[in-house]
C-alpha cells in the first residue's frame, strides 16, 4: 500500500516517543491502530489491549524508561527504527525481582502505517537476552 503521508511517519514516531519519555503511556499508545499486529513482544497477541498490557508490565518493572532513536529509515508505508531503551530495573519483570540495576536494551523495529498514520503492523527485535544478563537472571 502506498502512502502519500509517508514523510509524517518519522514525526509521528518521534512525538509518540516523546510521550513515552514523559511517562504518558496513553499518549504513546496513540501511535497504534486498535487492531495492531505486533510481533517480537513476549506474550503479546494481536490487538492494542495485549500490547498495552506488555508495556504496562514493562513500565512497572522499568519505570521512567527512556527511548532513544538511533536511526530511522522510511519507505512508502513502512518505517525502520534502530533504538535504545534505558532505565532502571526497580520492579518485577516477568517474575524476576528488582535488581535495581541500570539497563540498556537495543533493538530494531519495522512499523507499517495506514493512511491515518497509525501503526497497523510491527515487527520488533530487541535484546531481551542481554536484558536478562544485565539484571542477573541469566549468568553469562
Amino acid at each position: 500500500m502506498s502512502n502519500n503521508n509517508n514523510s509524517n511517519h518519522t514525526e509521528v514516531l518521534k512525538k509518540s516517543i516523546e510521550k513515552w519519555n514523559s511517562q504518558d503511556l496513553e499518549g504513546y499508545m496513540q501511535l497504534y491502530h486498535p487492531n495492531i499486529d505486533a510481533k517480537g513482544f513476549p506474550g503479546v497477541q494481536p490487538g492494542i489491549d495485549s500490547l498495552k498490557n506488555f508495556y504496562q508490565a514493562f513500565w512497572s518493572a522499568v519505570p521512567a524508561s527512556q527511548i532513544i532513536i538511533d536511526d530511522v529509515i522510511e519507505k512508502d508505508d513502512k518505517l525502520v527504527c534502530r533504538f535504545t531503551v534505558k532505565g532502571n530495573h526497580s520492579g518485577t519483570l516477568m517474575g524476576i525481582p528488582p535488581s535495581n540495576k541500570d539497563v540498556q536494551i537495543e533493538g530494531i523495529t519495522i512499523m507499517q502505517f495506514d493512511e491515518n498514520n497509525k501503526c497497523t503492523k510491527r515487527w520488533n527485535q530487541a535484546d531481551f537476552l542481554g536484558l536478562m544478563h544485565q539484571i542477573g537472571a541469566i549468568k553469562q
